[in-house]
């Protein structure tokens, strides 16, 4: 069935039935008055001429005169009567009605307006794992007998509620408590309109959306992993805050996680082969709580490195359209002047895992997706944050000395008043390793496409992946405390989130021997975190 088709719904009293009964009055009024004259012109015409047997003319015309005077005069105080009906019950029948038909279309008008602000304001929305398109509304489904309602919110059908052309009465409306709306089977309107009909859960939630990108073996599904374990089973509870999964699909994907973090491995992200099937894995879940109004829908996405790398996509990728933050996850061992520098410090287990994606591929592959989804704002920049994440910098010596958290105690502590804020020295080291391992465009390019980035060093498994011990995160979740920190501020202060600092990013341009100048603690001034 076509988005088009009518919708399934009454109209509301106030928006034309009550006109047509209005209407239906009028016309019965005046149809009264005009059968009430007809009634008296055929009474007279019939009734018997008892002057018809005298041949006098001068005295039939006088009866003829008399005749259809006494019909004027009858006719007169019919009108006169039927004018005195409508003055003083059919007018006031009409003022009254209109009265209160502009009370209720006002009413029915106020209540969408709160509706839109409350939208508006708890940005609620959901996003369809089949197709990515992110909307307010659903297409709701009558649960008496199946209609498909797209347009269920205050409108011409009713303020709180619609009335179902079944008889069923269905809640329009956030302000709905008893039986809310959100209770309804729902699906995909876009889905929809293509002739499918893709279920969609979590109508009013408030949904985030932020895909995990990289190349193959970059470790975004170990990031996967080591985030929402930590936020489900530790950071949500403590916060007070309950989680639950979003089908039993998620489910099922949260328990093969579990035991791939108690066993310290990942398994590599499927390359979907199926044409009629999403490439892109979403594994999403609810946060609720009694502050955390509305309650939030977390949408991770995953997709295969090759498939991603390739732009092979069985679907156009509209998450980026919308999203509210992009990681971009990069094994530094990838670079062949990092391999160079520090793969002989690589145990075999590292060494065998490392991706063999390109970093410009990777950015060339983004860069494609964002230009096909997304609309650049006047400063020609994209508006959603990027956190870059070289993954995997314990899998070196020489990595950690870089850009990881031994490098930024080793720097900080060679420049005590140049550096105040380990995450922005950080940024800047990772900055600086990419532009000493040949890949100052890359900088370059994400500086001049987005408005605000922010780079990090992680591990998203803490060790090497299979050595039996269970996952070790590093600064896994600081990064996706920054992105929610611009994209949800309220989410992450429930969640007592890292803060990071206002400070424009990178603190100093990154330029060949800056990190030795670093190291030596020569030259710049001193940085302030703001």
């Amino acid at each position: 069935m076509s988005q088009a088709a009518k919708e399934p719904a009454k109209h509301s009293y106030y928006f034309g039935p009550g006109l047509a009964d209005l209407k239906q009055v009028v016309t019965s009024a005046l149809k009264n008055i005009e059968e009430s004259l007809f009634s008296l012109a055929n009474t007279i015409e019939d009734s018997p001429n008892f002057m018809s047997k005298i041949d006098n003319i001068i005295i039939n015309v006088l009866w003829w005169i008399f005749s259809y005077t006494f019909w004027i005069g009858a006719a007169t105080m019919t009108i006169l009567a039927g004018v005195t009906f409508c003055f003083f019950m059919l007018i006031p029948h009409i003022a009254i009605f209109l009265v209160v038909d502009i009370i209720g279309i006002a009413y029915t008008g106020i209540i969408f307006v709160i509706e839109l602000v409350m939208m508006k304001l708890r940005r609620v929305s959901l996003v369809c794992d089949t197709c990515h398109t992110r909307f307010a509304y659903p297409v709701y489904i009558c649960p008496s007998c199946g209609a498909k309602h797209q347009e269920l919110s205050p409108n011409i059908f009713g303020a709180l509620h619609h009335r179902c052309t079944c008889g069923a009465k269905l809640p329009s409306s956030l302000l709905v408590l008893k039986n809310p709306r959100r209770s309804l089977d729902a699906i995909c309107p876009n889905c929809w309109k293509s002739g499918r009909e893709v279920t969609v859960q979590g109508a009013g939630s408030h949904t985030v959306c932020i895909p995990i990108v990289g190349g193959e073996s970059a470790g975004k599904s170990a990031f996967i992993t080591a985030y929402v374990k930590d936020l489900i089973d530790h950071q949500a509870s403590a916060h007070g805050l309950t989680t639950h999964f979003y089908d039993d699909s998620k489910k099922s994907m949260y328990s093969a996680m579990t035991m791939d973090y108690q066993n310290g491995t990942v398994k590599k992200t499927a390359t979907v082969t199926r044409t009629d099937i999403s490439s892109t894995i979403s594994f999403s879940f609810y946060l609720e709580g009694e502050k955390l109004k509305p309650r939030r829908l977390m949408q991770i996405y995953d997709i295969a490195g090759e498939t991603f790398v390739g732009n092979s996509e069985n679907e156009q990728q509209r998450q980026y359209e919308h999203c509210d933050g992009i990681v971009l996850v990069i094994d530094p061992m990838s670079l062949p002047k990092a391999q160079a520098l520090f793969g002989n410090q690589m145990d075999a287990g590292d060494q065998s895992a490392v991706s063999s994606a390109s970093l410009e591929d990777v950015m060339n592959a983004l860069n494609n997706d964002l230009r096909e989804n997304t609309k650049i704002d006047k400063s020609g920049k994209l508006s959603m944050p990027l956190a870059v994440v070289l993954n995997k910098f314990d899998e070196a010596e020489g990595l950690d000395d870089r850009f990881g958290n031994k490098g930024v105690m080793k720097i900080r502590a060679a420049n005590t008043e140049r550096f105040t804020d380990d995450f922005d020295l950080m940024d800047l080291l990772c900055r600086q390793f990419l532009v000493d391992m040949d890949m100052p465009e890359i900088v370059d390019l994400i500086e001049q496409n987005f408005k605000s980035s922010r780079f990090f060093a992680v591990s998203a498994i803490g060790h090497t992946a299979g050595n039996g011990n269970a996952f070790k995160p590093l600064n896994v979740n600081a990064v996706m405390s920054w992105i929610l920190q611009n994209c949800d501020p309220n989410l992450a202060k429930d969640l007592s989130m890292q803060t990071f600092s206002k400070a424009s990013l990178p603190l100093e341009k990154p330029v060949a021997g800056l990190y030795e100048e670093l190291l030596a603690g020569q030259g710049g001034s001193k940085q302030s975190s703001q």
